[in-house]
């Protein structure tokens, strides 16, 4: 692994007002930009490749860090709990085996009710 994937992945996070360990606000940056990145390939309803360049993408990138940056001042709760359970879920996912994933398992992990129609 590169030294730069390293530096933005790091370590996870501990805030010491809570005890569980957070994943951090550069990898969920990270995703959140790759998403942004692949959504932009949909952009005319037609897929388009589009060769990903981080330098075309920071903009992005640093809008997400100042979005949860300043959703860890104004709500540390919510955030904490949010990073906590992104790392939660994606160290237990990678544990188990994804090959045996059913379709069933995956609509079972969706929470239809929480969503508004």
């Amino acid at each position: 692994m590169s030294n730069a994937i390293k530096a933005v992945i790091g370590h996870p996070f501990r805030d010491p007002n809570f005890e569980e360990l957070e994943t951090t606000i550069p990898l969920v940056a990270l995703s959140a930009t790759m998403i942004h990145a692949a959504l932009l390939c949909w952009r005319t309803g037609h897929h388009r490749h589009i060769k990903f360049n981080a330098d075309d993408h920071y903009n992005a990138y640093t809008r997400h860090v100042l979005v949860l940056n300043t959703t860890r001042e104004r709500k540390p709760k919510s955030f904490h709990r949010l990073m906590a359970e992104l790392l939660t879920d994606a160290v237990s996912r990678s544990k188990k085996d994804t090959t045996t994933t059913t379709d069933g398992d995956a609509i079972a992990a969706v929470d239809f009710d929480a969503m508004e129609d």
